[in-house]
């Protein structure tokens, strides 16, 4: 069989009579890349796991689209191929999201994520439909909502809350840490004195973000010190998502933070006959609207033209200061007359 598996007149060395046997013994399996697309789908979240699983949450958005795929696919009959992933399947998808209740932000992200999947399985030479390239996407405008962040006036009361159960206490001095430190729920619950170090005497905190990775060095200001020096230099008790979301919302509607506010709430509606939660578009009292992630928003949108942009951006671990400014709503447009305005009054001050 060796003879049989070279070319004729192949000289045989040692390594290729090895690489023969292994191969005649313990044959590669072959696997045929699938064309189904939630078959792909599973092929290349398989692919990706290791990736997508070190920032949990963008396994979790990948695991919700590929439960609502499968759904989607129940509900209507259908068990595509990847290249019947086109405008009809688009339009079939929208009409359905829409009776759904999902709002159109919604539809339009996982639009992306499914020409995402589409774009990779034609890299690996599965046949794709043209459509991919220039209709796979959905035409009109996000919902305008205001960017919700916490004032200093509101910081500032909910600072002078007195008589707290030890739980919204608790909560509370989170949310401030929070807004002064500007770090996502899952980094700032596993804050910890050891994350401590003085410079010149200055205080700072070293963390390590966890959806990104990036080390960052926050300025540990007057009003964390004074927190943590009633709890003997200590950070607050560590609670859950869940509960934290609760638990602020309670205390800024303790801090009068009720002024009507238009966003999304989640709220229980019918559909087909079941009960389901869908973000609604409405106005309501701001606290309804404040949840865990208020405290970076809060933390770029105070200190934003007070504090230069890339100092803001290195403490919340933006990868660039034009997502930080898309993230506080605003535009490049603001920096430029902010650029404007520091030069006339150099100049004035100068000449």
């Amino acid at each position: 069989f060796i003879e049989a598996a070279l070319p004729h007149e192949t000289e045989i060395d040692s390594d290729t009579l090895k690489q023969i046997v292994k191969d005649f013994y313990f044959p590669t399996e072959q696997h045929e890349t699938p064309d189904h697309f939630l078959a792909y789908l599973d092929y290349y979240l398989s692919l990706r796991e290791l990736d997508f699983k070190v920032k949990i949450r963008t396994w979790q958005k990948w695991q919700a689209v590929k439960n609502k795929i499968v759904r989607f696919f129940a509900d209507t009959g259908d068990s595509l191929k990847v290249e019947e992933i086109n405008e009809a399947f688009k339009n079939l998808w929208i009409e359905w999201n829409t009776k759904q209740q999902y709002a159109q932000s919604t539809i339009m992200k996982e639009l992306k994520m499914i020409k995402i999947v589409c774009t990779h399985a034609q890299s690996k030479g599965v046949k794709v439909s043209p459509d991919i390239v220039s209709r796979l996407k959905m035409k009109g405008k996000n919902i305008e909502l205001p960017i919700i962040y916490l004032t200093m006036t509101e910081l500032k009361g909910i600072m002078q809350l007195d008589d707290l159960p030890e739980y919204l206490e608790n909560a509370r001095d989170w949310l401030l840490i929070s807004c002064f430190t500007g770090q996502r729920v899952s980094d700032f619950m596993r804050f910890d004195a050891s994350m401590l170090n003085v410079v010149d005497g200055k205080t700072f905190l070293d963390v390590q973000q966890v959806k990104t990775g990036r080390a960052v060095s926050i300025p540990i200001t007057d009003q964390v010190l004074n927190i943590l020096n009633k709890r003997d230099g200590k950070f607050p008790r560590s609670i859950s998502d869940q509960k934290y979301n609760d638990y602020v919302k309670e205390v800024c509607r303790l801090a009068g933070i009720n002024n009507p506010t238009k966003g999304r709430l989640a709220k229980v509606v019918q559909i087909d006959g079941k009960n389901e939660t869908r973000k609604i578009v409405g106005t309501y009292e701001k606290w309804q609207l404040i949840g865990s992630h208020i405290g970076r928003r809060s933390f770029a949108s105070n200190y934003y033209q007070r504090l230069k942009t890339s100092e803001i951006k290195d403490i919340t671990g933006h990868s660039t200061e034009q997502m930080l400014l898309q993230y506080i709503g605003k535009s490049t447009d603001s920096k430029k007359s902010k650029t404007h305005d520091d030069m006339n009054n150099i100049n004035n001050e100068l000449l």
